[in-house]
């Protein structure tokens, strides 16, 4: 994975004149991952393919949604505001 800095080492080698290819064995990477570095403006931000795992607490994401839910409904008013984020009214 290239690195902010890594993004910047190539740009500057490859402007300073050096090949890909010299660009790629001096920082030890791919001529493939060079060339995706300098044909893209900024570095590609990080993105998850798919939610976390959760093997034991899985089944009860449903479960524990609904007594959230009713949690908040059945509070006192300065509770349920606690609960959201809300400052309590003055």
């Amino acid at each position: 994975m290239l690195t902010v800095e890594h993004y910047g080492q190539i740009r500057r080698a490859h402007r300073d004149g050096m090949s890909v290819r010299a660009v790629a064995r001096t920082l030890h990477h791919s001529r493939r991952k060079i060339r995706e570095a300098l044909a893209r403006p900024e570095p590609r931000p990080y993105t998850r393919c798919q939610e976390p795992p959760a093997p034991r607490l899985g089944p009860y994401h449903a479960i524990i949604d609904a007594i959230l839910a009713d949690g908040r409904a059945g509070a006192p008013q300065t509770a349920a505001h606690h609960a959201a984020g809300v400052p309590p009214p003055a």
